[in-house]
């Protein structure tokens, strides 16, 4: 009698234990899909965008995350990034759309913007982390040529802007 008490108890607490690991391995998975730019996040850096480019008199487009975006040389983003080559500072980079931060390029892209600016001139923001600090790139190569040569955003305004969202510390 004692023996099937044990194997009861055994057996019970077998069962507890694998549904607690069920509940953590179901958290866990939730949290390994949340986008770096959450919602929030995303809310911020849209009005900041809307506003810069008021200030420009541009307005830009957003990526969507399903939608392709188009611009004037004929790129479309984010498929640009498995097709063509990058480079920052004369070197080639491993950069891509990475909401999520799974992929593990040295350039994470959580958000792009997008103005075409004439019928052959346009401005692209890459928001990205890089070492999981908040960057911005910018593209405004007018080529046709699957080498795209980015920059860093020298405006101090937006970068800052977006260090500031990233972190938490944005109004």
């Amino acid at each position: 009698m004692k023996k099937i008490i044990l194997l009861l108890a055994l057996v019970f607490c077998l069962g507890f234990t694998g549904c607690q690991n069920q509940k953590k391995n179901t958290n866990t998975q939730s949290q390994q899909e949340t986008k770096i730019l959450n919602s929030k996040k995303q809310s911020q850096l849209s009005q900041t965008m809307k506003k810069y480019g008021q200030k420009q008199n541009v307005k830009y487009h957003e990526y969507n995350g399903v939608q392709e975006l188009r611009i004037t040389n004929g790129r479309v983003y984010p498929d640009i990034f498995k097709t063509d080559t990058f480079y920052l500072n004369n070197k080639k980079i491993s950069i891509g759309w990475d909401p999520y931060g799974k992929h593990h390029y040295d350039y994470e892209v959580l958000a792009i913007y997008n103005a075409d600016l004439s019928k052959n001139n346009h401005k692209t923001f890459l928001f990205c982390r890089h070492d999981k600090k908040p960057i911005i790139l910018v593209e405004n190569d007018n080529s046709n040529s699957d080498k795209v040569i980015l920059k860093q955003s020298p405006d101090k305004g937006l970068n800052s802007a977006f260090v500031g969202i990233m972190n938490g510390f944005n109004k």
